[in-house]
């Protein structure tokens, strides 16, 4: 008996990248439309018309979940965290079960085949997407680019990239950047976390991602009441988000929020919420012109910076190490020691841009008349003075 086309499709792009995603289901293509085309390209398709590049098929297949699930049960598998959930994984990675989202992962050898079976739409849209950019991940790391740990903001094609460990201040630098005020006028959002950057051009494409905004972070910017007045009308954040942030929210909370464990709990915005909720202007690529290196301090001034700093191993993103998203599939299509050469090709490149040290602090007017003084003059990027 003949299998059946899927009726809905969709051709995500990203640079050279693409895939192809099918379902029974409109409501994953749907979800993979909403999601990405705010920085990739995404286009309705036939899938008998599509004969190159991956192809992820998604379906609602509850007998196949629990199939799955039950002989996993009985195979040797390891246990890896991907998006914070636990997911069991065959030892030869062609089939993998996420019990939390209840969604099973199979791909063939070639990894260029792979289907999703669900046990409801919630679980297998948030799949889909996630394996959509890690086939375009895997994609563009196999024709040169680095992933970087990284903000960016775009004036006139020109990128200013902030870098940095986790708490020193790029989401803080690219929404300063990037909230539209008299002081700093036309920049786009490329980045709030990671982006994909080509050497030898020093090219930039956005890793389309959830924004996940601290909620002092979002008072500061004069961005939390706005958050409010969606969710008390009705309206609702990503649904990864933890209750606890929306209640807080809603509840006039105003000041950063932690989990019993300590760690923070923040807003997660859809990328189009970006726009729709916050105001801001979203970029679809860029070049590479400026490096900026924050730190945050709170109750101090505004300031430059003396001390230097250059891109390191640690402002990469390595999929075989990575705590949130590894390449638990094995779609990696390059080794180690071809990743730390794209990766020191990506810094001999960004050596010849300007590097910019700063201090910023919880005064976002001030800190923005810093950026102001001392930034985007003209097409060149950052610019001492």
């Amino acid at each position: 008996m003949p299998i059946a086309t899927p009726p809905h499709a969709v051709r995500v792009s990203a640079g050279p990248a693409t895939v192809l995603v099918t379902s029974e289901d409109p409501t994953v293509t749907d979800w993979i439309t909403q999601y990405l085309e705010s920085w990739w390209t995404v286009r309705s398709t036939t899938p008998a018309a599509e004969t190159s590049g991956p192809v992820l098929h998604c379906q609602i297949n509850p007998d196949r979940f629990v199939a799955a699930q039950d002989n996993l049960s009985t195979q040797a598998h390891r246990v890896v965290k991907f998006a914070r959930n636990p997911v069991h994984v065959t030892d030869d990675a062609v089939c993998a079960v996420d019990s939390t989202e209840q969604v099973s992962y199979h791909t063939d050898a070639s990894r260029t085949r792979l289907t999703l079976a669900a046990n409801g739409s919630l679980g297998l849209c948030l799949a889909a997407a996630r394996i959509t950019r890690e086939l375009i991940r895997a994609q563009l790391e196999a024709d040169g680019w680095a992933i970087m740990h990284a903000s960016a903001t775009v004036r006139d094609n020109d990128a200013t990239l902030s870098l940095g460990p986790k708490g020193a201040g790029k989401t803080t630098t690219a929404l300063l950047l990037a909230t539209q005020s008299h002081q700093l006028q036309g920049h786009q959002l490329l980045a709030n976390d990671r982006v994909f950057l080509h050497p030898a051009t020093r090219a930039l494409l956005p890793w389309p991602a959830a924004a996940a905004l601290g909620l002092g972070l979002l008072h500061a910017h004069g961005l939390l009441d706005g958050v409010r007045a969606r969710l008390a009308a009705g309206q609702h954040l990503h649904p990864t988000v933890d209750p606890a942030v929306t209640a807080a929210i809603l509840n006039g909370r105003t000041s950063t929020l932690h989990d019993p464990r300590g760690r923070e709990l923040k807003t997660q915005l859809f990328p189009h919420q970006l726009t729709d909720w916050l105001g801001l202007k979203l970029a679809r690529s860029g070049t590479a012109a400026a490096l900026v290196f924050p730190r945050l301090d709170p109750d101090g001034e505004p300031r430059l910076d003396p001390s230097s700093r250059t891109v390191t191993a640690s402002d990469f993103f390595d999929p075989d190490h990575d705590d949130r998203y590894p390449d638990f599939l094995r779609l990696t299509r390059i080794t180690p020691d071809h990743r730390h050469q794209i990766w020191a090709r990506t810094r001999e490149a960004l050596a010849t841009v300007p590097h910019h040290s700063i201090v910023l602090t919880h005064d976002t007017t001030r800190s923005r008349q810093l950026l102001a003084a001392q930034a985007m003059v003209g097409k060149s990027g950052l610019e001492t003075s």
